[in-house]
């Protein structure tokens, strides 16, 4: 039998998004094309705080050289920004939204997959840097070592949203450090070849591996202090097996 949802079980605390710097400054009056696209046709687009129309699942237009803001925005997810800074290029943009309140089941011990589902998940290792874990594409490899996330780009061809700015494009990049905690587990967010999921003793959270000018930080999940989780393989669901409790979320 599966239980009814949990809601006290399933939430989230917030959105954090890390700035490394921004002005908007609008450097002349050329224009280049901006594509961003978005999980789902509801949601809200701003660039410099005007809303604009999307055509469905994106939205293309015309800016002005300079930076940037670009916010997509729905209620019931958390709120995803950039910074950009556009000069000789056209700018594509994935944005991504994971829910505020999570929408979930408690899976419970007489379930028939019940056992099947504990098992996948408490397969599920940790990628170390002698066992990094390859994105479906093959473009890029992640890794942890302690409270570190590690990426690097597999190709010769580094995608921009890798670089640090216009000038640093490392093949391998410090994603993210947690202090005086361990990631404990590390996959990658649905689909996304540029977007992580881990988890730390407490949450679950979604993260950009791109770190210019604004860092997306998500929190997905809370709980207690030994989470493990598992993607289903449409990778629209997440298994987590948190203390005691095995649990099915939406995301």
């Amino acid at each position: 039998m599966v239980a009814k949802k949990s809601q006290a079980m399933l939430w989230g605390l917030g959105c954090i998004l890390i700035l490394a710097g921004g002005v908007y400054v609008l450097s002349g009056t050329t224009t280049k094309s901006i594509t961003i696209n978005i999980p789902f046709a509801e949601a809200d687009v701003y660039i410099n705080d005007v809303k604009y129309e999307t055509n469905g699942l994106f939205l293309r237009t015309q800016v002005a050289k300079g930076k940037h803001a670009v916010i997509v925005n729905h209620p019931d997810f958390w709120t995803w920004t950039k910074v950009i800074d556009v000069d000789k290029k056209s700018i594509v943009l994935n944005a991504f939204l994971t829910p505020r309140f999570a929408d979930g089941i408690i899976i419970e011990s007489d379930n028939p997959n019940y056992n099947s589902l504990l098992a996948q998940i408490d397969s599920e290792t940790l990628p170390t840097e002698q066992t990094k874990l390859v994105s479906p594409d093959g473009n890029i490899a992640i890794w942890a070592d302690r409270g570190i996330i590690f990426a690097e780009a597999q190709k010769n061809s580094i995608p921009e949203w890798f670089c640090e700015n216009n000038l640093s494009c490392p093949k391998q990049k410090q994603v993210m450090a947690l202090e005086g905690t361990s990631v404990t587990e590390l996959n990658f967010y649905k689909d996304r070849n540029d977007v992580l999921l881990f988890s730390r003793p407490g949450a679950i959270y979604a993260i950009d591996i791109g770190t210019r000018s604004v860092q997306n930080l998500q929190q997905l999940y809370i709980g207690g202090n030994n989470i493990r989780f598992s993607p289903s393989d449409d990778n629209e669901q997440l298994y987590i097996h948190d203390n005691e409790d095995l649990l099915q979320i939406v995301f």
